[in-house]
């Protein structure tokens, strides 16, 4: 019997699990992703180097492949493209291609919260012919791309000098040259992790952030989150009501969805939204804590299945994902890893780089990761010490043998990196 053919978008550490659940499906799965060696690349059937942002050759790819799905699950950018391909081809996908572009520009983002009446910050749009003559009054400000991947070009800017590098950052990383610059909001950031369904929201998972001290040069991308966070039950309400005025302005159905948000006593504010599976290690970290499989519930979205929600259960732990840096080279080798499974410091590690790719170490975005860990504890003191101990045990090594883990976000602050 001839195996259906189906395109995963982007070689994510996420995307492994994707394929893994799509082969169980019975299809034959083609990944495409233009790293040579992407972590998805070695559960594939077979992969195929090319940019997921190229609509037009993953469109031909497709025609030549005689593909019945083309999904991506946890990328926004390649999210675009699949549902791009499926319009044109009339596969099934969970929106359209239109909704697809206004969830993941910002500035469509941006009008459509406004529209819903959702809170979020001020915010203003900026194209690159205008960055020399914008002007602030009050700081701080956080800029970034109105179209990007993850927290490429995301800053948090104090000052006139400030912002003006880093409006050149968002608008060069924007395929269409433009950045917007938003107030930045008081509170705890969060991530919530939430189910719609084609009548109601259903909270799924709630985790706090920690972001570096930055000084306006450095990526607004966490470093490590910690959950489930605690908030009140006025506060989880708003979230939820929001979510739900969010699903129907974008008309959102049967999907997962990530929004961050800026939580402060019962007041929630809006950061951004994404109807996907979240990067990282989210969708493991869900597995593990709530029993939700949250990549085979966006497969199902994807086909137009039915999700069961029923046996969902609470945490009964506390969770840290702790995203791991290199300080420059090209990575070789890491040690340390068994060693911390076999203490039970460390629930999961994934790889988001494989030997012989670039450690950059010019921020934290999210393509700069080189691996991440999943911990679990049964109190904030308890994951201290399980951090600590991982990073005094794990070792990176570049191909010049140097060691280049990326300590100082944890060894900052008399190593109170993450305060309750």
């Amino acid at each position: 019997m001839t195996k259906k053919n189906a395109i995963v978008l982007g070689g994510t550490v996420p995307h492994k699990f994707l394929i893994e659940n799509l082969k169980a499906r019975g299809y034959r799965t083609l990944l495409i992703d233009y790293y040579v060696n992407p972590p998805a690349a070695s559960v594939c059937d077979k992969h195929i180097q090319e940019s997921t942002l190229n609509q037009d050759a993953v469109l031909k790819i497709a025609e030549q492949e005689n593909t019945s799905l083309v999904i991506s699950g946890c990328v926004d950018q390649a999210n675009v493209t699949a549902c791009y391909v499926a319009e044109k081809l009339g596969l099934p996908a969970p929106y359209d291609y239109k909704t697809a572009l206004r969830v993941t520009d910002k500035t469509l983002m941006k009008e459509g919260l406004v529209r819903a009446g959702v809170a979020t910050s001020e915010y203003k749009y900026v194209s690159s012919s205008e960055v020399n003559s914008f002007q602030c009054n009050d700081y701080p400000k956080v800029v970034k791309p109105c179209d990007c991947n993850g927290s490429k070009g995301v800053r948090k800017v104090r000052n006139a000098d400030e912002l003006r590098l880093a409006l050149v950052e968002a608008c060069n990383f924007s395929r269409t040259g433009r950045a917007i610059v938003e107030n930045f909001n008081e509170g705890q950031e969060v991530n919530g992790y939430f189910f719609i369904s084609e009548v109601e929201v259903y909270d799924l998972y709630i985790k706090g952030k920690k972001l570096p001290e930055t000084d306006g040069h450095t990526s607004l991308q966490s470093f490590l989150t910690l959950g489930p966070e605690q908030i009140n039950e006025k506060a989880k309400e708003n979230f939820i009501q929001a979510v739900s005025k969010i699903a129907q302005e974008f008309s959102l159905r049967n999907t997962p969805i990530l929004v961050q948000a800026n939580i402060n006593g019962d007041s929630v504010k809006i950061i951004e939204f994404a109807p996907r599976v979240g990067g990282g290690l989210s969708s493991r970290e869900i597995a593990l804590l709530t029993g939700f499989d949250i990549i085979d519930s966006v497969v199902s979205s994807y086909l137009g299945e039915p999700v069961d929600l029923s046996n969902i259960r609470k945490p009964d732990s506390m969770s840290a994902v702790v995203h791991l840096y290199g300080t420059g080279g090209t990575l070789k080798r890491v040690e340390g890893m068994e060693e911390l499974i076999a203490e039970g410091i460390v629930e999961e590690f994934h790889m988001h780089k494989t030997p012989g790719m670039e450690m950059s170490c010019e921020d934290l975005a999210s393509r700069n990761r080189v691996m991440g860990a999943i911990i679990r504890g049964r109190s904030l003191l308890d994951i201290n010490a399980r951090v600590r101990r991982m990073i005094a045990v794990l070792r990176f090594f570049s191909t010049d043998n140097t060691e280049c883990l990326n300590r100082s976000l944890f060894t900052s602050n008399g190593n109170a990196f993450y305060k309750s």
